[in-house]
């Protein structure tokens, strides 16, 4: 399952999502502010950007809670999408 935290100055949220597209939709479209947002939210007195959006992928929730999901997936920032890298490492055994 694919999880999404989304961060803001002030708070975080999890939303889950059978399928990675629809975890980029949301993602790109909770990073994204428009015009007409930024100007309302600078008004309110909030200089802060969109919020930061994280894809992570595990088992399921409760493995996300105690920080065991399986490997980031993207980092979603300002609308823009920057995929993570899992690098893995295979032991090769040379016998004599």
């Amino acid at each position: 399952m694919y999880y999404a935290l989304t961060m803001t100055d002030k708070i975080s949220s999890i939303h889950g999502f059978p399928t990675e597209a629809e975890l980029d939709a949301f993602a790109l479209a909770e990073t994204s502010f428009t015009e007409e947002e930024r100007i309302e939210r600078e008004a309110e007195g909030n200089d802060y950007g969109p919020p930061v959006v994280f894809a992570l992928f595990a088992q399921d929730r409760d493995a996300l809670h105690k920080n065991n999901f399986d490997y980031p997936v993207a980092i979603y920032l300002r609308g823009q999408r920057y995929d993570c890298v899992k690098r893995s490492y295979e032991v090769i055994a040379i016998w004599a």
